[in-house]
């Protein structure tokens, strides 16, 4: 539970602190808040349902086609533990 609260922490904190660095524009910077929430929520609910790492997976994929932050690929390996 702990490692899940960390993860997921530092996906929250990525969201609210770098990304507007990163971003190239406000339309890519909304896609990529969307995608990271998506990706949080999906993980979160893997607990219950394991189905949905897999949308995490692809949440956090896409999102790091917008962003090459390596914290999320952290986010990406935490979902296949």
């Amino acid at each position: 539970m702990r490692k899940s609260t960390i993860s997921i922490g530092l996906a929250l904190g990525l969201l609210l602190s770098g990304a507007e660095a990163f971003a190239q524009n406000s339309a890519q910077e909304e896609q990529f808040s969307k995608l990271m929430m998506d990706g949080v929520t999906a993980y979160r609910q893997g607990a219950q349902d394991s189905s949905k790492y897999e949308e995490a997976i692809k949440a956090f994929e896409q999102a790091y086609e917008i962003q090459k932050n390596p914290d999320i690929l952290y986010n990406i390996g935490r979902c296949y533990h």
